[in-house]
């Protein structure tokens, strides 16, 4: 009979704790490595959707002119001066019939939804689904707390609420005025149109100032569309205008930056603002 000291050594079985906390370890490098790459690729596929989003509305917005004797649709939710019929309502002429147990988030989606169906432009555009840019947070937020589900205004000079401009005609610039622009309004939805103070074109635009909100639903950027019909997506670089975009308090409009601080972006959205001045 052998010895107890004599029988063979069998090694233990499974990680040691020092093992364990090696490969810990190294998962967390991986993470910490593929995390911001995920992050990277997520912002540009939702930079994308938007992008094909502003495409389909320009268009639709092009498609209307044509019909209507080069006449920008008008603006304001509701009808204007004039009588015409916006490019959404904001409530619609007929309410909306709601399914049973409907929350009131669910309830405004479809309040703004209906308004576009029966807006001016949901004959060349018919999903109402444009409205809305995926990187818009503000739909996981609750009713009265912020929430919305339209991501887009229309630029306040073009037939809006500070109308300046009325017909393609009258635009000098197409490529380099834009008409669509994303909103980050915290107190809910973005009514009415978009308006900046824009300043003096003769002295590069010096005293421009944000009336309503930009937004960085992409990371430090925002997405556009262009009276050519084109789309694009800027990158924001002050820091003000940054952290103003994302701001989520319903009192910072007291606030918004101007153009001695936060000059570029400031003085890009002023240069491609439509105007009687700028046109």
């Amino acid at each position: 009979m052998k010895s107890r000291s004599s029988l063979p050594c069998r090694r233990a079985t499974g990680f040691t704790l020092i093992e364990l906390l090696v490969v810990i370890a190294i998962i967390a490098i991986l993470a910490g490595m593929l995390l911001p790459a995920l992050t990277r690729a997520k912002l540009k596929a939702t930079g994308a959707a938007c992008i094909s989003n502003q495409k389909q509305i320009i268009l639709a917005w092009t498609m209307y002119s044509g019909d209507f004797s080069d006449k920008f649709v008008n603006f304001i939710q509701g009808k204007n001066a004039a009588g015409e019929v916006p490019w959404r309502y904001d409530p619609p002429p007929v309410a909306p019939v709601y399914p049973p147990g409907t929350g009131a988030e669910k309830k405004i989606q479809i309040i703004i939804e209906e308004g576009y169906r029966q807006g001016a432009l949901y004959k060349y555009a018919s999903s109402p689904g444009i409205l809305h840019c995926p990187g818009d947070t503000r739909n996981k937020l609750r009713a009265g707390k912020g929430y919305t589900y339209v991501s887009l205004s229309g630029v306040g000079t073009l037939n809006g609420e500070a109308a300046e401009l009325y017909k393609m005609g009258s635009i000098i610039s197409p490529s380099d005025r834009f008409v669509w622009i994303e909103e980050n309004d915290p107190r809910g939805e973005n009514l009415g149109s978009w308006i900046m103070s824009q300043g003096s074109p003769a002295t590069d635009f010096k005293g421009a100032q944000l009336v309503d909100s930009t937004a960085v639903f992409h990371g430090n950027a925002s997405t556009f569309n262009f009276v050519d019909g084109h789309a694009e997506s800027h990158k924001w670089v002050d820091p003000v205008l940054i952290k103003y975009s994302a701001n989520m308090d319903p009192n910072k409009f007291g606030s918004a930056p101007n153009d001695s601080k936060a000059p570029n972006d400031i003085r890009w959205l002023a240069r491609h603002y439509p105007s009687r001045l700028n046109p």
